[in-house]
């Protein structure tokens, strides 16, 4: 038997109207995740070589996995605790 919607309303079943109400804590990680980070144009130098601090594309990636698997593994521990 399909219900009104005005039932579940006053039943205390009201859906949220907005997306981010209807989102959880792993959806919401997209709105921390940073975009673009800083990298060095390779071709902005011509002949020169880049210096060593500048970081590249392959800098960054690597910097990135090496966090998910730190939050990987922090999360494993904490899992074991329990």
């Amino acid at each position: 038997m399909p219900r009104g919607v005005d039932e579940d309303e006053s039943m205390g079943f009201k859906k949220p109207s907005r997306i981010i109400d209807r989102e959880d804590e792993y959806q919401r990680r997209r709105l921390n995740r940073v975009i673009s980070p800083e990298r060095h144009d390779a071709f902005a130098s011509r002949d020169k070589t880049p210096d060593v601090s500048v970081r590249t594309y392959a800098d960054v990636m690597g910097e990135e996995a090496l966090k998910r698997e730190k939050e990987d593994t922090l999360r494993l521990i904490a899992k074991k605790k329990k």
